[in-house]
């Protein structure tokens, strides 16, 4: 594979975050008790995200991966 095609492929595999997925939003939005919930969390969203396709991580991401995990919303 050329350099360019490793660089388009790299690019893509780059996690971003929807607009709406904020701290401030995020902190009202899941009862999440420490880092480690929280880790489990964005990790879970994280597979939504990609299970879907999908290169950037949004808040519907975040709901299914805490109904997943029965954290509260």
């Amino acid at each position: 594979m050329s350099e360019a095609v490793w660089k388009e492929r790299l690019d893509e595999a780059v996690v971003r975050l929807g607009p709406e997925v904020t701290a401030d939003i995020c902190t009202e939005r899941y009862d999440v008790d420490d880092r480690d919930d929280l880790e489990e969390l964005t990790n879970a969203a994280l597979r939504e995200a990609f299970d879907a396709g999908f290169g950037s991580i949004s808040i519907e991401d975040l709901d299914a991966a805490a109904e997943q995990l029965e954290v509260t919303t």
